[in-house]
């Protein structure tokens, strides 16, 4: 059971952070998909604007004195195009709102909150047994096997006088992995990134007064 409940982890974990890493194309990618999924809307836009830029090129070719009647009829079709543009533009631009909308509850319904119970149902869990029971101090064995709460019931269970033994075998809870899992993943990010994505300062050059 305890090795199911680490393949579960390590994958939701694995899945979490495909999403965080690739957190900066998921604009992209839900843009392309909105254009498929509006490709009316698109193509009318892109019909619009190729006739757009052909009106102006036209009005920029002609003098407005000597073709007067025709400058001003562009115009107008012009400013009609501007609004349909305007329209479309705002159209298609709530239809990938709402898709950004749909991606961020479907995150939190199928994995955000799963994993979040998934914790909480499997935390007490003995993921692996260490050696010995006086591996480590009393206070952070019982931390290891019971979780955070340990912390809590050992000075409240001597101020009601309960006595406390430790298991003959004490383990490490999956809560407790998972909590150490998840921050050193994310001390070897901040590592990684310091090391290689931070740009370098230069010292400041020190000129010398004669």
């Amino acid at each position: 059971m305890a090795n199911s409940v680490v393949i579960i982890a390590l994958f939701l974990v694995a899945v979490t952070k495909f999403i965080d890493y690739t957190a900066k194309y998921h604009s992209n990618w839900l843009m392309a998909l909105s254009l498929k999924t509006n490709s009316k809307d698109t193509r009318e836009y892109n019909s619009k604007l190729r006739k757009q830029r052909q009106l102006i090129e036209e009005n920029h070719s002609i003098s407005a004195q000597d073709n007067y009647a025709k400058w001003t009829k562009n115009n107008r079709q012009l400013d009609k195009l501007k609004i349909e543009l305007s329209e479309l533009d705002s159209k298609i631009k709530l239809n990938s709102k709402n898709l950004h909308a749909i991606f961020h509850k479907l995150k939190l319904i199928t994995l955000t909150l799963p994993f979040f119970v998934f914790k909480i149902w499997k935390g007490k869990e003995i993921v692996y047994y260490l050696p010995t029971n006086d591996t480590f101090p009393y206070l952070i064995s019982g931390v290891w096997n019971n979780g955070w709460l340990h912390l809590v019931l050992t000075p409240l269970n001597y101020i009601l006088g309960r006595q406390t033994s430790m298991s003959t075998k004490v383990g490490v809870s999956f809560g407790i992995w998972i909590w150490a899992l998840t921050n050193v993943i994310s001390n070897i990010e901040s590592l990684i990134k310091f090391l290689l994505f931070t740009e370098k300062i230069e010292a400041p050059k020190v000129t010398s007064q004669k």
